[in-house]
């Protein structure tokens, strides 16, 4: 009876709820059902809320919408009631960010998506490297930790990006730039570090995920220069695999099932791998396969059974389906669809949000690329990913959030 009531809470959980990057799993999958014949001809927005600038994505839990952005060279957190998009508290402080010459047309950032963990620490990632904990009811500061001083964005690196994550009572993030750095685990309760891992790289920018494999509970994500996992219980290096891509540009959150991981970037192609723990309790990882004609850039893929559904940057942004089994493109488009999309795999259809602004309700479809409906629900760039929870869908665009609900 407690495994049952345990299953219908994490279903609800998982429905109603979007805590963190890519949601309640951390891979884009939300229990959202689509209706397609009672499509309306256009969305209109519930609110309308102006929230300042940055790409960290909405999160929502219960009556509230939590949100992280730039204003006036500080850092804002915020919460609005879900409702209505009335605010019910705000904390900022100061964020001096020196950007990248070489990223002269990004935003001065946050980057990395807030998490709220155990629905009462409210956790946000600067661009900055300054790690914040709020009382998710009420704003109040729980504790800070700057760690700004072990990185440098004048040299290739462009700010911290990757959302943090929890678990276990601890907060896992990696620290550092393209010189170096260290991924920890902290206590959520006060910030102090239980353990530090030295992958051998700085941080890419890509989140890491946490998976249970032959009884080991792990971190995987990208460095600059590789895949790697962290086992965490006390953060030993379990394995690394080499995965160099031009200007350290590693973004995409990997995909993981079982004993695979997916990992793409936007000049390297897409791998994937397969784990092994061997007799002597040590580690392998060995390719699987690779399609270097697909390059993954910001856009996160999501996975359905054997399928993979994703955005390519190729011809000015594709919408694809790969074959978990082969990597064989099973269709994809012309190209000019969207510079980049946030991508959700809800029951029965996928919706992917453009940069430019559009929503697209596609059908699963593992044999072509089938769109129902598209509405444009932005009136500037949409970087930050789109939120799904209960219904209702949350996007983020250069200044303002939105609400929606109709699908």
């Amino acid at each position: 009876m407690r495994a049952i009531c345990f299953v219908l809470l994490l279903a609800t959980a998982a429905g109603s709820d979007w805590r963190q990057w890519r949601g309640f799993s951390r891979n884009g999958l939300a229990s959202h059902k689509v209706d397609f014949d009672k499509l309306p001809a256009e969305l209109t927005a519930d609110w309308n809320v102006e929230i300042g600038t940055g790409y960290a994505a909405p999160i929502v839990s219960g009556t509230r919408v939590f949100t992280f952005s730039r204003q006036k060279g500080r850092e804002v957190v915020q919460a609005f009631d879900r409702a209505s998009g009335k605010p019910q508290w705000r904390a900022d402080y100061p964020a001096p960010f020196k950007k990248n010459p070489a990223a002269t047309s990004m935003d001065d950032g946050p980057f990395a998506t807030p998490l709220l963990y155990n629905g009462t620490h409210l956790v946000t990632w600067g661009a900055s490297a300054v790690l914040s904990c709020f009382d998710a009811a009420t704003g109040k500061l729980l504790w800070r930790n700057d760690y700004s001083a072990q990185q440098k964005t004048d040299d290739g690196f462009t700010g911290a990006a990757a959302s943090p994550i929890g678990n276990n009572g601890r907060i896992y993030l990696h620290t550092g730039d393209d010189r170096g750095g260290k991924f920890l685990a902290l206590d959520v309760r006060n910030g102090k570090q239980i353990w530090a891992a030295n992958p051998g790289s700085g941080p890419g920018y890509a989140s890491p995920v946490i998976h249970n494999f032959r009884g080991v509970s792990m971190l995987i994500t990208l460095s600059s220069d590789t895949v790697f996992a962290v086992a965490e219980e006390d953060g030993r290096v379990l394995w690394s695999y080499p995965f160099k891509n031009e200007f350290r540009e590693n973004i995409i959150t990997p995909i993981v099932d079982q004993d695979k991981v997916l990992v793409s970037a936007v000049r390297t192609g897409t791998d994937l791998l397969r784990m092994e723990i061997q007799e002597d309790k040590s580690w392998k990882v060995a390719p699987v396969w690779k399609n270097a004609e697909v390059t993954m850039y910001m856009s996160s893929p999501v996975l359905d059974g054997d399928t993979i559904y994703a955005h390519s940057n190729r011809k000015k942004g594709q919408f694809l389906a790969l074959s978990m089994a082969t990597g064989k493109v099973l269709w994809q488009t012309e190209g000019r669809d969207a510079l980049s999309a946030s991508l959700i795999l809800a029951d029965n259809a996928i919706l992917a949000t453009s940069v430019e602004g559009e929503l697209l309700v596609l059908r699963k479809n593992k044999e072509k690329y089938d769109l129902a409906k598209k509405y444009k629900v932005a009136d500037s760039a949409v970087w930050a990913h789109t939120a799904l929870a209960g219904g209702e869908i949350f996007i983020k665009d250069a200044t303002h959030l939105r609400k929606y609900r109709g699908l």
